[in-house]
């Protein structure tokens, strides 16, 4: 089944060219993604948490009141920290179903997608532009009281950024049947277009562990991801910094941090079943709570299928071990090079900064720790990553959400510290 992924600012008429879509192709659907978070932001569990933190002033007829959160960052923020797996889950559940009963292509069409794996997961993504005065009428047939003032607003709450990602085909919406047309058939090439299926690498030969091999993996896997792509370019700077400190390969260090993240690239129920497959070990916190913390296991056994382990094992391990420990560690020991990769990850530059480009008080912390770094006032990373996981826990709590409990497994250290 093909994945047709569309996305674009509230009243862009991304629900107008799903449905068309739909139309158009023979044995196919829509998930609306607004409908699948409207039904899991009003269970009662998330209810009680939002009411806990906000008072009753967010309800109306006992739900959530959407006027409230639309228009309140803080508490919009709030909400999907709470529903956010549930709800890439739940649409991954929809999506099996439907292929299960035979469809061809499946729409997604949600203003949020970038911000999601989904977008990962999509054989073709669309991004629909309009212009504002063609999406305050839209609005308005919905929201009677929208003005271009308060969708300016509700454009800043929800925070997409949708030019960190790149898109198979880019719509100036207009209503014109032949832009339409053009989609449509677009999209139907694309359902021709068998290289698109990810993971049909048939007969392609497993790479030397190179650098640039590394960055061709990364791009393959994240490209239209770039905040994650850029996020992995800036770990790997940082993680040559702590190699060239620590006496370990650097280019082992580097190739590590460039493909860390690569497990992102699938949904959470993709690297549930792909993990299960290989007998990975996985515990509870992991398949019942945040499957997406998988992502680095599942990651090992993407860079397990893209390099020749023949021409040198004993690099490969090493690689691979970085790579699957860089969430919460692992159950053997970590050695230099998984805690380089992992502190590497923590600290880098941008990681913690906000949209709008203001300093957190987590980025001070991690700023100010990687020039303690530079400077060798901080030699030994088993401080920095005490220091790394004190940090995850004061935020969990904060937040009143479950620290990933491996975490303690990050210190679990290998004494001889054997890296190279």
């Amino acid at each position: 089944m093909i994945l047709v992924g569309i996305t674009g600012k509230s009243g862009s008429g991304k629900s107008y060219f799903a449905e068309k879509l739909a139309e158009a192709i023979e044995r196919s659907s829509v998930i609306s993604i607004d409908n699948v978070f409207s039904r899991l932001m009003n269970k009662e569990q998330v209810i009680d948490r939002i009411v806990k933190e906000y008072g009753q002033s967010v309800l109306k007829e006992g739900k959530i009141d959407l006027d409230i959160i639309l228009n309140n960052k803080e508490i919009f923020s709030r909400i999907y920290e709470i529903i956010g797996n549930d709800l890439e889950s739940e649409v991954e559940r929809e999506l099996k179903e439907r292929e299960k009963s035979g469809e061809k292509a499946c729409i997604i069409e949600w203003w949020g997608l970038p911000n999601t794996d989904l977008v990962n997961k999509c054989n073709c993504s669309i991004y629909i532009q309009a212009n504002a005065e063609e999406r305050l009428a839209a609005l308005k047939n919905r929201e009677t009281y929208m003005t271009p003032k308060s969708m300016n607003e509700r454009d800043n709450v929800l925070g997409t950024d949708y030019a960190s990602k790149e898109y198979d085909l880019v719509v100036q919406n207009d209503y014109n049947q032949k832009v339409i047309e053009e989609v449509i058939r677009f999209v139907k090439e694309k359902m021709k277009d068998q290289t698109l299926l990810k993971g049909k690498s048939q007969g392609q030969q497993p790479m030397d562990i190179t650098i640039n091999n590394a960055k061709e993996v990364l791009k393959k896997y994240l490209m239209k991801n770039k905040r994650k792509l850029n996020h992995s370019i800036r770990v790997a700077e940082v993680a040559k910094i702590l190699a060239e400190k620590n006496n370990v390969p650097v280019d082992e260090a580097v190739i590590a941090s460039l493909l860390h993240d690569i497990g992102k690239s699938m949904t959470n129920q993709e690297m549930l079943e792909l993990c299960a497959t290989r007998e990975v070990t996985m515990y509870d916190f992991e398949i019942f709570q945040s499957p997406g913390v998988l992502h680095g296991k599942a990651g090992a056994i993407l860079f397990e299928k893209e390099f020749d382990r023949e021409s040198n094992p004993e690099k490969f391990d090493r690689i691979k071990h970085a790579i699957s420990s860089h969430v919460a560690g692992a159950d053997d020991k970590m050695n230099m090079l998984d805690k380089i990769v992992y502190v590497a990850d923590n600290i880098e530059l941008e990681k913690e900064k906000k949209n709008n480009g203001e300093e957190t008080q987590d980025q001070k912390k991690t700023d100010d720790l990687l020039a303690k770094i530079k400077n060798g006032e901080i030699e030994n990373l088993d401080d920095c990553i005490q220091i790394i996981i004190e940090g995850k826990k004061q935020r969990a709590e904060k937040r009143g959400v479950e620290c990933n409990p491996l975490v303690d497994n990050i210190l679990n250290t290998d004494d001889d510290e054997i890296s190279r």
